[in-house]
């Protein structure tokens, strides 16, 4: 009987962190998703060479820098949550990016 209950509690965390890891994936995205549709007017006007070299240059660091920003917190937060023993450990862990 204890085997069950230690199956169902483990069977019962393994699918809290993985709807927990989908969560923050597909907050992740959206955000990403927010920035993508932000800067699409950036976009064409650096294909249609609207900006300086320098201006293109800063623009492109800047959309780099925030979408590695996104993964790496993303990757942050699921190694949190793969490496939770309890529910409430799991919902403890939430999006600390703005």
């Amino acid at each position: 009987m204890t085997e069950v209950i230690d199956a169902t509690i483990a069977e019962n965390l393994a699918l809290e962190k993985n709807r927990k890891i989908g969560e923050l994936s597909a907050h992740s995205m959206d955000i990403n998703q927010e920035l993508a549709s932000w800067n699409l007017y950036r976009a064409a006007n650096i294909a249609t060479g609207v900006y300086d070299e320098a201006t293109t240059a800063s623009y492109i660091l800047a959309y780099k820098t925030r979408t590695t920003e996104l993964r790496t917190e993303f990757y942050r937060l699921k190694t949190l949550i793969e490496a939770c023993e309890t529910v409430e450990a799991i919902d403890n862990i939430s999006w600390t990016m703005v």
